[in-house]
């Protein structure tokens, strides 16, 4: 029929991780797919994710078969992609994949940061936290230099009560509270906003305010 739009030609594949995947460290791409765009593959591809560092990896061609390779096994650790674990690739031309990677419980991974990224960020953290604990000290001076001149009641009490045991949280419960406020982190940053915004850490000197 005369006009009629010529289908696009499928760009995307997935791959089941199979236990001979894991032992020999590299990944074949469908014969399907090399049909269609073997020929202008070269032979080092590169690899992205949702979030994260790219990744060059080797192409293996061998007659009409191609696989990852030199490479394959870093990014197989990095993110830890084990048997029963499945990929989807979308082809993105010039020899560039953009990749899903999906668990044993068929739900997409939390994507690791960069290394320089964690770095990065604990320096923020740190910053943030310290001018935190000094708005805190401030405001406790405050209140306890108020306490003496009021009379105490239930809500006093009880707001010394709770700042006692925030003082006195163990190591261990710190570094929880460290790592639930880096899972919330990559979190946000995987939001993307129609308008524009910007992320904040609440801290404790925050929180007394509010309640004022």
């Amino acid at each position: 029929m005369a006009g009629r739009c010529k289908s696009r030609t499928p760009s995307h594949f997935f791959k089941i991780i199979l236990p001979s995947t894991i032992q020999h460290m590299k990944l074949s791409i469908p014969e399907k797919f090399v049909r269609e765009f073997g020929d202008e593959l070269s032979t080092v591809s590169k690899l992205t994710v949702p979030y994260g560092p790219s990744w060059q990896v080797g192409l293996e061609k061998v007659d009409k078969n191609i696989w990852f390779c030199d490479g394959w096994k870093d990014f197989v650790e990095y993110y830890s992609i084990c048997y029963g674990y499945f990929l989807v690739f979308e082809y993105q031309g010039n020899s560039n994949f953009h990749v899903l990677v999906f668990d044993k419980t068929a739900t997409e991974i939390q994507y690791p940061l960069s290394k320089n990224c964690k770095l990065e960020d604990q320096v923020d953290i740190m910053e943030l936290e310290d001018a935190n604990i000094s708005m805190h000290n401030k405001n406790e001076s405050e209140m306890s230099n108020s306490d003496d001149e009021l009379p105490t009641n239930r809500k006093e009490v009880g707001e010394k009560s709770v700042r006692k045991q925030i003082s006195g949280m163990s190591s261990k419960g710190k570094l929880m509270m460290s790592r639930g406020r880096e899972r919330a982190m990559q979190a946000a940053r995987r939001l993307r906003p129609k308008n524009p915004s910007f992320m904040g850490i609440i801290g404790r000197a925050n929180m007394h305010k509010c309640e004022g």
